[in-house]
């Protein structure tokens, strides 16, 4: 399938530095700078688009750091760099967002970089002004978080965490005159990737939490990279970086519906990526429990969608509220999405909701305890005493496969015996296996599936705790659902018990 990538080219207008820069007490003229972003750079999106260039707006307040490899700071003898700050916003227009700077707002005092003997400068940037101090030979330190914060108290679209979105640049001038030289015009080029995504539903959502990730064989997505500059051409080093998770940081949860929809930016390493999945975490009105939604960025024929680096990709998922997502669009063009990602067929890809545990006068070990965090472990550990716990999930492929479910005892040795043990498991179905049937039909519903467990007869200590596993249509592929339905790769297996461990 032909698919072209989201790529919007962002650009910041000139800025001009404020203020008189001759004539100070030592003889030396400040160093003047004027700087301008090539595309995808700066500080606030605009939504404005100016042929095929969105334009993005300066901010008072922003921040910039220079370096120079002989340029020094006018008061602070070897320091090779110095801070400017966005201080007045001339004006936007087109593409074009225009604001004065100066290195200390105000105050007139030049206590920036200064010009002394004559010959050869090279000056390097970085927006925002990050906290290393090292950049005065081109290699520049920057990072992007695993965790990003998305302010959802502003009107739509919603407003990334600007800092993410780094960018730099650089310039050579030579000077023929001690103390002085001419104005340096600093080139901005992003050194990120950028990614929107816009979420909508066919049922009222609420949306708990998001992230996008890449597999652990895959580019990382995030952690700390360099921008090396020869001459006058960047290139990003991430090879360090081992980030595989980026996660959304919401102000608070939000709402997506068939009226609803919700837009947000994410920024990511600066190197092509691809890999990668999307998770989010929703609760419908008419659900007992919050489900979680996986989508892998994949092609029907199993490729992976490769994004280019330093470019901002929109994204486009609608939430099948029944139980997965349906769309996914790229560039305006739309992937239909059958199950959890598009590689195959939903009759071959597992699928299934989280472990659901109730009974009256049954509680959570981690609940019980006031969720203190040395408890934390036992966040998946139920007690039952002489109560009856009941155990139920929603299973939604291979479509026309099998579930089956393991049940096994870890002693209180911690030794692991294959069997209920002691404890007594009773299948609503009369069976602790069954077929699967199609949600997405109006047929079949998705299949739910429950049991419930006496621990009454249990020896103390001992546990009880399930393998959950889906089979093929044809039988010949089995896969473990455990990620799904226990967080196993997380929390690890749901454990049930007769007696308190804390007593």
């Amino acid at each position: 399938m032909k698919r072209t990538l989201s790529i919007f080219l962002l650009l910041a207008g000139v800025l001009l530095l404020a203020g008189c820069q001759k004539d100070w007490k030592d003889g030396r003229d400040a160093i003047r700078f004027k700087a301008s972003s090539a595309p995808t750079t700066k500080t606030a999106y605009s939504g404005v688009y100016d042929n095929g260039v969105e334009r993005i707006n300066w901010m008072v307040g922003d921040s910039i750091r220079i370096f120079s490899d002989v340029a020094e700071h006018r008061y602070h003898e070897g320091q090779h760099w110095a801070d400017y700050q966005v201080t007045e916003l001339v004006g936007n227009s087109g593409a074009l967002s225009m604001a004065n700077i100066d290195n200390v707002p105000g105050d007139g005092t030049g206590n920036g970089l200064v010009w002394d003997a004559a010959g050869d400068y090279w000056f390097y940037a970085i927006y925002p002004a990050l906290a290393s101090n090292e950049g005065q030979h081109g290699v520049l330190a920057a990072e992007i978080p695993d965790v990003q914060k998305i302010n959802l108290d502003v009107r739509p679209p919603y407003t990334p965490g600007m800092e993410n979105a780094i960018m730099t640049a650089t310039q050579k001038m030579t000077t023929r005159v001690d103390g002085e030289g001419g104005d340096i015009d600093l080139k901005f080029t992003p050194a990120f990737t950028a990614f929107e995504f816009t979420l909508n539903s066919d049922i009222d959502l609420e949306v708990q939490n998001f992230s996008i990730s890449s597999a652990n064989d895959f580019p990382a997505i995030c952690g700390k990279y360099q921008v090396v500059y020869d001459n006058f051409n960047p290139d990003y080093k991430c090879a360090d970086a081992d980030g595989h998770k980026i996660a959304v940081d919401f102000s608070n949860k939000f709402k997506i519906g068939p009226n609803n929809s919700i837009t947000f930016t994410i920024f990511a390493l600066p190197q092509k990526l691809s890999g990668l999945t999307i998770t989010m975490k929703v609760k419908s009105p008419d659900w007992d429990a919050a489900e979680t939604r996986k989508l892998a960025l994949k092609y029907k024929n199993g490729t992976d969608v490769s994004f280019d680096p330093c470019f901002k990709h929109r994204i486009t998922g609608t939430v099948q509220g029944t139980w997965n997502f349906k769309y996914i669009t790229l560039e305006g063009e739309t992937i239909e999405w059958t199950e959890k990602d598009i590689t195959v067929a939903s009759d071959d890809t597992p699928q299934a909701s989280q472990f659901a545990v109730t009974g009256d006068d049954v509680f959570n070990v981690y609940d019980k305890s006031g969720q203190q965090a040395q408890y934390k472990p036992l966040r998946q550990t139920w007690v039952l005493g002489d109560n009856l716990a009941t155990v139920s999930f929603k299973i939604f492929s291979p479509v026309d496969g099998k579930y089956r479910i393991e049940p096994f005892v870890k002693k209180a040795d911690g030794t692991i015996v294959e069997g209920e043990g002691d404890f007594v498991v009773t299948y609503e179905t009369g069976s602790n296996e069954g077929y699967i049937g199609d949600p997405d039909t109006s047929v079949h519903e998705s299949t739910k599936v429950s049991f419930t467990i006496d621990a009454s007869h249990a020896q103390p200590g001992d546990q009880l705790f399930f393998k959950t596993y889906a089979i093929s249509k044809d039988g010949s592929s089995q896969f473990s659902l455990d990620s799904e339905t226990q967080l196993y790769d997380l929390r690890g297996y749901h454990y049930f018990r007769y007696d308190n461990p804390l007593d």
